[in-house]
């Protein structure tokens, strides 16, 4: 409280409001004193003890207070708003209500050492900037925002990918169901498989349309959800629209983790024949797993399965003389 002006509740500083000493020991800024003295006051606005200034200049600085005022860390130089900011238009104080501990302080700084919200008094008495990390409740709240708008967008790059996968899933059961027809129509004997498989497959696209369906609706909510908190200002709206995305995160990723459940999605590595295979296929070749490498030869689909000798992937011949690379899936 030191370190405020009892008139005006603002935080000293070396500008116009730099602290003043009356006789009788009081301080208070020079612009309230300057008022002071302009509406005929000349007695301390404390004690009422004369000081018979005829002017602002005739009242000395406080040496003291004006060396700790300037040896304060910038983010700790917050003053509170006073009433006679007329021409401030919307106020946003960026303040976070009282302080539960010194219930006449409000709350501007944020400690990042002990993750709370505090008061000046508490910059002084309880965590105290050389050994704590001290900012401003304005610049603690523009960071949540700042990773906020970050995890939007990275959202964005992970619904996209879940949005691709599902593409790429719809474009090889079509191929699928296209070879299949083929095959009703010279092998009889197989209509009846290649019909299940065709039913089967047909049931996977129409729900992973309807997952691409969800998937564009939690893009939306995404990019809404990102608008509003890039357009945030004040206080109020930047907490709304912070929970806001993050609501709709939270709602994203488990999105995403019921469609990769739901519909296996897998990545595709390159791999060209013996080329060096990574641990993870080596591995499963050894757990028994089926690897299987797919090339387009002429115009038409070929496979040829994956082996492992000697810490390298071989690849045995494809039904054409012509290798190429391929692409490797885990069946």
């Amino acid at each position: 409280d030191e370190l405020e002006c009892e008139i005006c509740c603002y935080i000293y500083d070396d500008d116009e409001r730099r602290p003043k000493n009356l006789i009788c020991g009081h301080t208070f800024c020079a612009r309230c004193m300057a008022k002071e003295i302009t509406n005929g006051k000349t007695t301390c606005p404390t004690c009422r003890q004369p000081h018979n200034a005829q002017a602002v200049t005739d009242l000395a600085f406080s040496v003291v207070l004006e060396k700790m005022i300037r040896n304060m860390p910038k983010s700790l130089n917050v003053g509170t708003k006073s009433s006679d900011s007329e021409d401030e238009g919307e106020k946003d104080d960026y303040s976070g209500g009282p302080c539960s501990k010194h219930k006449k302080s409000v709350i501007y700084f944020f400690c990042q050492s002990h993750s709370l919200q505090i008061c000046r008094e508490c910059t002084v008495i309880d965590h105290p900037f050389n050994k704590c990390a001290i900012m401003s409740f304005k610049e603690e709240i523009q960071r949540r925002k700042d990773i906020n708008i970050c995890k939007a967008s990275s959202n964005f790059t992970a619904i996209d990918d879940k949005l691709t996968a599902l593409g790429e899933f719809m474009k090889e059961n079509y191929n699928i169901i296209s070879n299949e027809e083929l095959k009703i129509q010279k092998w009889r004997k197989e209509i009846e498989d290649a019909t299940k498989t065709i039913s089967k497959r047909r049931i996977a696209n129409e729900k992973a349309q309807q997952e691409i369906a969800k998937g564009k609706v939690q893009r939306k909510s995404m990019e809404a959800a990102k608008l509003n908190l890039d357009k945030s200002t004040t206080k109020k709206t930047i907490i709304q629209n912070n929970n806001n995305v993050e609501t709709v995160s939270t709602n994203v990723k488990q999105w995403m983790g019921e469609v990769s459940k739901e519909f296996d999605l897998h990545k595709i590595t390159p791999l060209s024949q013996d080329s060096e295979a990574p641990a993870n296929i080596l591995k499963g070749i050894r757990n028994g797993k089926n690897i299987w490498a797919e090339t387009t030869i002429n115009g038409a689909k070929s496979m040829s399965k994956l082996t492992s000798k000697d810490g390298k992937l071989h690849i045995h011949k494809f039904t054409s003389e012509s290798h190429q690379e391929g692409r490797v899936h885990t069946v």
